[in-house]
């Protein structure tokens, strides 16, 4: 309407910070144009009932979603985002999101990924191969190596997904890692894990990798391995 470009920026906007334009309606002329939009308002004792009643939803594992059946306007998101716009949690706040997400609280208490979603998620959250696979990939190209990557998520053992598999039928693995994001015994625990599921794993660390003549380093330790597990 023509009232509302006379508006200032802060009469155009609910006053409660959900970033939403108040609509101007034609009685507003009569009684006033409202600082709030419908319902936006809420005495202490309403808000204290809602916070209780989504608080136990969360506890269930219920799904609270605010928008739900709801088609919002890339207006109306940016107005949400400008109203939220330099807004945090306080430390106690995000302590008790914590302790309310603990346990049977947590809605994915209980369940698991299925080896379909790991495999989704890795592809997602890792860029890979990394340059030291890639150097791998172009050693068992180059000698004719029996190993193929894997390590993008297309192969999960026991839901960890190791870099390389042997393709011969002996149940060998790869895996390439660097220092900085692989500590804490990493080699033991990856040795373990595949071992429970009858595979012997080649680890070649950074040192090997960056190394002048790592070509001949990481070679001879593939190889070593490989004339040890010969049929």
């Amino acid at each position: 309407m023509e009232n509302q470009s006379i508006l200032t920026e802060e009469e155009r906007f609910c006053k409660c910070g959900c970033g939403r334009e108040i609509e101007i309606k034609l009685y507003h002329k009569y009684y006033g144009i409202p600082n709030y939009i419908q319902g936006h308002n809420m005495v202490e004792e309403t808000k204290r009932k809602i916070s209780n009643t989504l608080k136990e939803k969360f506890r269930k594992g219920e799904k609270i979603v605010w928008t739900q059946g709801k088609q919002l306007s890339e207006r109306h998101k940016k107005n949400i985002s400008l109203g939220r716009r330099g807004k945090y949690h306080s430390k106690k706040t995000k302590k008790l999101m914590s302790i309310l997400a603990q346990g049977k609280n947590n809605s994915f208490y209980g369940k698991h990924h299925t080896e379909e979603s790991i495999k989704k998620m890795l592809k997602g959250l890792m860029k890979r191969p990394t340059s030291f696979e890639r150097k791998i990939i172009d050693l068992c190209s180059k000698n004719n190596l029996p190993f193929k990557y894997v390590g993008n998520g297309e192969v999960l053992i026991g839901y960890k997904n190791p870099d390389f598999i042997e393709t011969n039928g002996r149940k060998l693995l790869i895996e390439v890692y660097n220092n900085f994001h692989h500590q804490n015994d990493y080699e033991n625990k990856r040795r373990e894990h595949f071992k429970k599921y009858g595979y012997d794993t080649i680890f070649i660390g950074e040192e090997e990798v960056l190394a002048d003549n790592w070509e001949e380093i990481c070679l001879n330790k593939i190889n070593e391995v490989l004339i040890k597990n010969e049929k």
